[in-house]
């Protein structure tokens, strides 16, 4: 009985409070147009026309964008012109941009067959200073790679390698022990 009593109580405390908010900060009683009424929810019928309205400036904005021009309307990316053809001289040359990772080059040689450069640079690895090494690659006029570089060590460990002579499709060279070795470019071997 005691926790029936404590139940009404409390309801009766939550009425009271919820009476005393409503009427916070009003002078005296609220009058019959006061009070507030509950809204109602919007009838379907509204409910779908809101939704077709909705849909229709969506379907209009879609048409709007698809009238604009996309990236797919676009001229086509034209790739950059080939490069133009260069005519470099052909010889033996002490000063040679390197991979100076793998070797340390003493000297080089660009040779030419046709619209072909053959591109020789001679030296030691770094791993081994007394291994002769020489990198070869061969690239066109417009200054595209056609074979990649490739390294070729020397038949003997005789110390480092630079070019002292050449005739296409040879290229002579020299050790520092006085060794000469002959290397062809186009059979990418030592003869």
């Amino acid at each position: 009985m005691n926790s029936l009593f404590s139940n009404n109580r409390l309801a009766l405390r939550s009425v009271f409070l919820c009476i005393l908010l409503i009427s916070c900060g009003r002078n005296g009683t609220l009058r019959e147009d006061q009070i507030p009424t509950v809204t109602s929810i919007p009838l379907i019928a509204t409910r779908d026309s809101i939704r077709a309205t909705a849909i229709s400036e969506n379907q209009s904005e879609f048409e709007t964008a698809i009238a604009r021009p996309s990236a797919t309307s676009l001229p086509a990316f034209t790739p950059y012109p080939t490069p133009q053809a260069i005519d470099s001289p052909t010889g033996i040359y002490s000063d040679c941009e390197t991979a100076r990772l793998v070797a340390r080059m003493e000297n080089c040689w660009l040779g030419r067959q046709g619209d072909l450069y053959f591109i020789v640079h001679a030296g030691s690895l770094i791993s081994d200073e007394r291994q002769g090494v020489v990198s070869l690659f061969v690239m066109n006029a417009h200054q595209q790679i056609v074979e990649p570089l490739e390294f070729f060590n020397t038949p003997t460990r005789s110390g480092s390698i630079h070019v002292i002579d050449e005739d296409f499709p040879r290229v002579v060279l020299g050790s520092t022990d006085n060794e000469q070795y002959i290397f062809n470019v186009i059979e990418k071997e030592y003869e």
